[in-house]
């Protein structure tokens, strides 16, 4: 039996939560599982923090198990005490809230991984759910209440009484609704501001899961009787409704809101198309994938394997056009922003960089130990790789030199540049996230400088710099130098 599913923030991961104490990871691109976490108890909520690379998993044991998403470690045990019905991150990803059947909702902080705060809610907790801007935490029980409580004082500052046992909540995208299903069939929509109830959704029977579309226009309500409702908030009518042959446990929508994924008590897992009420693909809990990427223009899906293989498919005719042998299990892909170049990073310390025009591997660079996560910076011209080892290696794509290293001492899980490539991003295995700012433009005198110094001896000539960072104005990397 399914009973929880929840996106990464990036949609390109769907956890689903089961009775038989396991976790699975699927690929929604590619539709096949890429991974199992063996929680140790029947999983009852699923959560990914706000940067996505931490899954919390709360089971029927008392734990929230926290789950390294792309290294899919355990990385800490949470202990609530009693049976945990509802697990949610904090916006800014520094708190997670814990529902248990107990009547309690225990606080978290995520960086010390110690118990902040008890908000004792009275009766059961089946669902918790953060307000978008972080100040508000709604907690429903099975009392018919949902209790409204301010985090950072740990003060309960309203409450919403729904008239049966609320099993689902959720805020909308602005913060200003919280949607309450209950036992009774009716779904309540809540004006956050003046604790008023301002619509009843008639589902007709138990309302077990509720979810807000990204836009907010559309609620999806998911019953006991096999039912998904999906309706309009503004006029609150039901617009369309999806059926299968068992009650629906858990529904939630991908990020861009074109598909929404339904749980139900046969243990499959459906992916719908919110638009047309289709049902494309379903899977029922090969080579586990571990890593895609398209190319710029959507036209070429990158798949790769467990076994050193990426395959290359074409998005419109969905056939595979070719396999690329990296020799070592490939753990991240990435496409230049031209489309010309795909970056592997293996196992092996590798990052090979393949023409795509004629599928062959044109320049290897070696990291050294094994690459976790590679990534262009938005102009093509620099390759960042975060490593096992701690560090992260810049490389100039035209040169396949290494132009600078970052040593962060602890596992590199992850590297992303921002849109304007002034800022690199490094996800780490600590749990800290790490942004540099203007890393190879400014050269970050207050650390790249050093290190350059110290392995140069000397400033740049021109010549150097010209062939490493040709689109940027010549700078001293030692200014005391001659």
């Amino acid at each position: 039996m399914v009973y929880c599913v929840a996106f990464s923030p990036n949609g390109q991961t769907l956890a689903v939560g089961d009775s038989g104490d396991y976790v699975s990871l699927w690929d929604p691109a590619t539709k096949k599982q890429t991974a199992t976490l063996s929680e140790g108890n029947p999983v009852n909520s699923v959560a990914f923090s706000p940067n996505g690379q931490t899954l919390a998993v709360g089971d029927s044991g008392g734990y929230i198990g926290l789950w390294h998403a792309a290294g899919e470690r355990r990385t800490a045990t949470l202990s609530e005490g009693s049976a945990v019905l509802g697990v949610a991150f904090s916006p800014n990803g520094k708190s997670i809230a814990v529902g248990d059947v107990g009547g309690d909702v225990g606080l978290w902080d995520t960086a010390s991984r110690r118990r902040t705060a008890t908000l004792s809610e009275g009766s059961t907790v089946g669902s918790v759910a953060f307000s978008p801007n972080g100040r508000t935490l709604a907690a429903g029980d099975n009392a018919g209440d949902v209790g409204l409580w301010d985090p950072a004082r740990s003060q309960r500052t309203g409450t919403l009484s729904e008239g049966s046992a609320v099993l689902g909540i959720a805020f909308s995208p602005s913060g200003q609704t919280v949607a309450a299903g209950a036992d009774g069939g009716d779904v309540g929509l809540w004006d956050t501001a003046s604790g008023q109830r301002t619509a009843a959704l008639p589902e007709g029977s138990a309302v077990l899961s509720v979810a807000f579309s990204p836009n907010g226009h559309t609620l999806a309500v998911g019953d006991n009787y096999g039912e998904v409702g999906l309706w309009d908030t503004a006029n609150e009518e039901r617009t369309a409704a999806l059926f299968a042959d068992s009650g629906f446990d858990t529904v939630a929508f991908s990020p861009n809101g074109q598909t929404l994924a339904v749980g139900d008590y046969d243990g499959d897992l459906g992916l719908w198309k919110t638009t047309g009420g289709r049902r494309p693909a379903a899977f029922a809990l090969g080579s586990t994938v571990v890593s895609v990427a398209f190319s710029p223009n959507g036209q070429t899906l990158a798949g790769a394997d467990d076994e050193g293989h990426v395959g290359l498919w074409d998005t419109v005719s969905e056939r595979r056009i070719a396999t690329l042998s990296e020799g070592n299990q490939v753990n991240s892909v990435a496409f230049s922003p031209n489309g010309h170049t795909l970056a592997v990073g293996d196992d092996g310390g590798d990052v090979g960089l393949w023409d795509m025009a004629s599928e062959k591997r044109v320049t290897t660079l070696s990291e050294g130990t094994l690459v976790n996560s590679v990534a262009f910076s938005p102009n093509g011209q620099t390759l960042a790789a975060g490593e096992q080892g701690g560090d992260v290696g810049l490389w100039n794509t035209a040169s396949g030199k290494r132009i600078a290293t970052l040593s962060e001492g602890s596992t590199v899980n992850s590297v992303a540049f921002s849109p304007n490539g002034q800022t690199l991003a490094l996800g780490e295995n600590s749990g800290t996230i790490v942004l540099v700012d203007e890393i190879v433009w400014n050269w970050n005198f207050t650390s790249l400088k050093l290190l350059l110094c110290g392995e140069v001896g000397t400033n740049m000539t021109k010549a150097q710099w010209l062939a490493n960072v040709p689109d940027q104005p010549y700078q001293k990397t030692c200014p005391t130098s001659q």
